[in-house]
């Protein structure tokens, strides 16, 4: 049996599949470092006492909800005083997710009751900008990993794909 060499037309194809999976992966890198950035400056944010007002696990749809479209959100807001000044908070990390399963977010309107006590770390230039939890979180790294896979994994095809 002889072997049948891949059309012309097929490589191509997988270079452009590689390339695109590659400039995806890179721009998915660019919009994920400022995450991580911003996540990073808020573990240095002073903190002040608040309280939580509402606790509540969100529900909404984007696109097909057969495809995956499907989305909860832990809904949780707080009031907070900076030098007199009150302000209303809703951003538990400085990525606030979306989660695909119920049960993520409702770990964290669990873990934020109403009327719970918290320490509220808001910026020292905009009070105004305040989160629950500060610094890196794991999930934080999401989006970059993502990115990461898809670069070298466009990478890896572009070069094993060879032309004849």
């Amino acid at each position: 049996m002889s072997e049948s060499k891949p059309s012309q037309i097929q490589i191509p194809r997988l270079q452009i599949i590689g390339v695109c999976l590659a400039g995806f992966g890179a721009l998915l890198l660019l919009y994920g470092i400022p995450i991580i950035s911003e996540a990073s400056k808020t573990s240095s944010w002073p903190y002040t006492e608040g309280y939580i007002t509402h606790s509540q696990v969100g529900y909404f749809q984007s696109g097909n909800v057969r495809a995956g479209g499907s989305h909860y959100t832990a809904n949780v807001e707080y009031q907070y005083q900076v030098g007199g000044q009150g302000y209303t908070g809703n951003r538990v990390r400085s990525a606030q997710d979306d989660f695909p399963f119920a049960y993520f977010a409702n770990r964290t309107v669990e873990s934020y009751p109403v009327g719970k006590k918290v320490a509220v770390f808001y910026s020292p230039d905009v009070p105004s900008l305040a989160v629950l939890e500060s610094g890196i979180h794991l999930a934080d790294f999401n989006i970059v990993i993502l990115a990461l896979v898809l670069c070298v994994g466009g990478i890896f095809i572009y070069r094993r794909v060879k032309i004849f």
